[in-house]
């Protein structure tokens, strides 16, 4: 899976090229793209942080809200709503299905508007990245994360995004070897 981190902020951009460095020169699969939300092409979803309330009034949320149209904001609310009465908590994720465009994910950074803090936004990256393998995309789009409302520093929040990413990818390496071990002796090896 490709993973597109973009945003308008070069400086975020630049900084999300040191964060990810090693990855971007391996050829892996991260790309980082100092675009607006209308300028990237070829994703299958796209990521929105925001608030636990589904708010999109500013922001990235109100460019995907331009983008996506105002039932955006009101299938993301009622999917809130019909999790939990009390808000999507921050660190989980709701997929919305386009029909002729890109999924959303939307993935709370934050309860309600307010400054982001650098541990919540490693472990909402780490939520996107674990919950993007429950889907067969090929191709994701990912905003700075607490950047805009959140008013993170860029240089702290590319490394906490770092942070998310290389957590999120211990923890699916670790999960395919438990698998493999549980299943050792009980699937056939002609089955694997």
């Amino acid at each position: 899976m490709k993973i597109v981190l973009f945003d308008t902020n070069k400086t975020l951009c630049d900084s999300w090229c040191i964060a990810f460095e090693d990855l971007i020169e391996s050829g892996s699969s991260i790309v980082v793209e100092n675009k607006n939300l209308n300028e990237i092409e070829g994703v299958d979803c796209f990521i929105t942080p925001g608030n636990s309330f589904g708010s999109m009034s500013g922001g990235i949320d109100l460019a995907f809200r331009d983008k996506f149209g105002y039932q955006l904001q009101d299938v993301i609310q009622l999917g809130i709503m019909q999790h939990t009465p009390f808000g999507l908590p921050v660190g989980d994720t709701l997929v919305v299905k386009g029909e002729d465009c890109a999924d959303v994910m939307y993935a709370p950074t934050m309860r309600v508007p307010s400054p982001a803090r650098p541990l919540d936004i490693a472990f909402v990256m780490s939520a996107i990245i674990v919950s993007l393998f429950e889907y067969d995309y090929k191709c994701v789009a990912i905003p700075g994360l607490g950047t805009g409302a959140g008013n993170l520093n860029t240089t702290i929040a590319a490394n906490m995004m770092r942070c998310g990413y290389d957590t999120a990818m211990k923890l699916l390496s670790h999960m395919k070897e438990v698998v493999k071990d549980s299943t050792e002796g009980i699937i056939p090896e002609s089955s694997k």
